[in-house]
């Protein structure tokens, strides 16, 4: 009976927000969001979250801020509504809350419900620690119908003048996870993955690539948060330690997830492995992690670290030579003070490699980082109050005694205007390894710039959001000699007829400098998002890339896309279809579209070039199980192979089948 009522809720709650769960990813998803790193992970958590909504009427502060949408205020004003009157009977009552827009409104809906505290929930309880919790098995794998260049088959001699000339392993993409979580209070799980191309098994074949695992405690005893295993860390805007995502450009600028968190991503690099524990005394948070794990790196002839490889991948002798060849111990913690409207904080780490880092002879690298010790330390504050919100951070670095700060304040008007400002210095000396915050560049260094944002909503039914950033990068980039700067523009609209359609239309203008020439992007997305009935939602979707530079060489990209989701009466069986076109020029004016996949998992294809792209959905589920199946298929009118390189495919088009099997008890 349980299980019969628990899927009942399940299916309403996750299968009639579907169709709004794609229009949230393709809002959030804009190309510069999509090309940062950390995006897939970011977007996995919320996923996890989305199939496994919260009870409102339980969610803590930190549970609401981990939402990029939500500010300061918001969160505010939902717990104190919650205490006030005792929790929510239904999500209706978010209309209630004066500073819960429509859209804010919509997105909750993805991530909660509101329901009664179960009786057996309201204390924790030790003796149903391992059999009440629930239970969840995941498995994927992605099957090519194609084969690339590194799995042909070469004679001895070609491969002994060349032994990177092939992939160690098959074919296959596969993913094992396994979580439990107990109220929230108690969650382990392990993740397992192995990359198409990696050998199943280093020395041997019998295990997967990579792991990770974590045991994750909350709220018991004095602690706030305890986890062993993998985790990350966000503290005051990341300017010092951020190991989740910070959106590079975007309308929402509410504040970084703050904390511990577990880890449960595939993502080989971003979370430290050890412990971390927090506890909280009179109005004071103390954290302290310690970390200790093996990283991928370049290394010289003579042993030094030229880079850290990101990737993940294992796949030639040259790639496995440099697994786990770099051992990284991090100590750190944070201190976290608030007082009503105020919030004071500092954090700091300590950071020892096992070989000496190099900085190379290229200019733009003269302020890399060098040696095997490092550190850095900053202080954050932040303050709430009902129309104002600031918060900021300043911090140093050991390594060339570099500087970085960022500060923000918001200002709301009135229910329908807020304006939001953004200032950043970021020394060209300054470098964290664990940072990640607002920024143009990929790096929290180099970098000065201010951001100027408004979002209007002179119609209850019409969202207007612009802003303007203006950077300055006072040392030499990548590919440049002498200092550079550019100007960003955006301005999007929404214009929501009614719960059932709405139309979106966003213009973006970019100024850079590249390879000492200016160039010029202008960007327009034009969206139609519609659900006839309660069981089929239509979504079309064009898009236009208009690339040129200072002499006069130009690019222009299109393509259009039309995607359409079904849910059968009795939301067992979903199937979703999504086809586009797509011409450009070159790769200068790629377009990115967010194409809807397997659960947790994010697909953004690159159209560049000229043909078409189509994918094919299934899902089936029940009280217990789920299998989902897709077929992808490009096909490309302007070239006779895909890619170069080992990953070169010798035809003019490419299938793929992803699998995914998932088990709840």
């Amino acid at each position: 009976m349980c299980g019969c009522i628990w899927f009942g809720l399940n299916t309403y709650f996750l299968l009639a927000q579907d169709e709004q769960w794609d229009a949230f990813v393709s809002t959030l998803s804009t190309d510069d969001n999509i090309q940062t790193e950390g995006w897939e992970v970011f977007m996995e958590e919320l996923s996890e979250w989305h199939h496994n909504p919260q009870n409102i009427n339980e969610a803590t502060k930190e549970d609401l801020e981990q939402l990029p949408f939500m500010t300061p205020l918001q969160v505010e004003n939902i717990l104190a509504y919650i205490y006030r009157y005792g929790g929510m009977k239904s999500l209706g009552e978010l209309q209630f809350i004066p500073e819960l827009d429509y859209q804010t409104r919509r997105f909750l809906k993805l991530f909660f419900y509101a329901g009664k505290t179960p009786k057996e929930n309201k204390e924790f309880k030790w003796k149903y620690l391992l059999t009440k919790g629930k239970n969840t098995v995941l498995t994927r794998l992605d099957i090519p119908l194609y084969k690339r260049n590194g799995y042909r088959d070469y004679s001895d001699s070609e491969l002994l003048k060349n032994p990177n000339k092939i992939y160690q392993g098959n074919t296959l993409y596969s993913s094992f996870k396994y979580q439990y979580n107990y109220q929230n209070r108690l969650m382990f799980g392990i993740v397992a993955e192995k990359d198409a191309g990696e050998p199943f098994g280093y020395l041997r074949n019998w295990s997967y690539d990579s792991y990770s695992f974590h045991i994750m405690m909350r709220n018991i005893g004095w602690f706030k948060n305890m986890v062993f295993g993998d985790y990350r860390l966000s503290y005051g805007e990341g300017l010092v330690i951020n190991n989740g995502f910070s959106f590079g450009k975007t309308m929402y600028l509410s504040s970084t997830p703050q904390g511990i968190r577990r880890n449960t991503s595939t993502d080989e690099y971003r979370y430290l492995r050890g412990i971390a524990l927090s506890t909280e005394v009179g109005g004071v948070e103390f954290s302290a992690f310690y970390s200790h794990r093996k990283l991928d790196a370049t290394l010289t002839d003579e042993g030094k670290v030229s880079s850290i490889r990101t990737d993940g991948y294992h796949r030639t002798l040259g790639e496995l030579d440099k697994k786990h060849n770099l051992t990284a111990q991090t100590m750190g913690g944070n201190i976290e003070y608030t007082s009503g409207s105020w919030n004071v904080g500092a954090t700091g780490y300590y950071l020892t490699y096992s070989k000496p880092f190099i900085k190379g002879n290229a200019l733009y690298r003269t302020y890399y980082p060098e040696g095997r010790h490092f550190g850095a330390a900053g202080v954050h504050y932040g303050y709430k109050g009902y129309r104002l919100l600031v918060s900021g951070e300043s911090a140093y670095s050991t390594q060339h005694g570099g500087l970085a700060t960022l500060n923000k304040a918001s200002y709301r008007f009135n229910e329908h205007y807020k304006l939001t400002l953004l200032q950043r210095f970021y020394s060209y000396k300054y470098y964290s390894f664990h940072a990640s915050a607002f920024g143009e560049g990929s790096d929290v260094r180099n970098e000065s710039g201010v951001y100027v944002g408004l979002e209007s909503r002179p119609l209850s039914y019409l969202e207007i959001l612009t802003y303007a950033d203006f950077f300055y990068f006072p040392w030499p980039r990548y590919t440049l000699t002498h200092k550079s700067n550019g100007q960003e523009a955006v301005v999007q609209a929404r214009y929501t007829l009614t719960s059932k359609l709405d139309f979106l239309l966003r213009y973006q203008f970019k100024n850079k400098e590249k390879s000492d020439l200016f160039y010029h992007t202008h960007k327009l997305k034009a969206q139609v998002n519609w659900q006839p009935i309660r069981s089929l939602s239509l979504q079309t979707t064009a898009l236009l890339n208009h690339w040129s530079d200072e002499n006069h060489e130009k690019s222009v990209g299109y393509a259009l896309v039309h995607s359409a989701k079904y849910i059968t009466p009795n939301e067992r069986i979903q199937l979703s279809a999504t086809a586009s076109y797509f011409n450009t020029d070159d790769y200068n004016s790629r377009l990115y579209y967010y194409e809807p996949g397997l659960l947790h998992s994010f697909y953004y294809p690159a159209y560049y070039g000229n043909g078409w792209r189509g994918s094919f959905l299934f899902q089936w589920k029940s009280s217990d199980w789920m299998i989902m199946m897709k077929y992808g298929v490009t096909k490309y009118f302007d070239r006779s192979e895909i890619g170069n390189g080992l990953q070169c495919i010798p035809h003019s088009s490419k299938n793929d089948i992803s699998v995914q099997l998932r088990y709840t008890f």
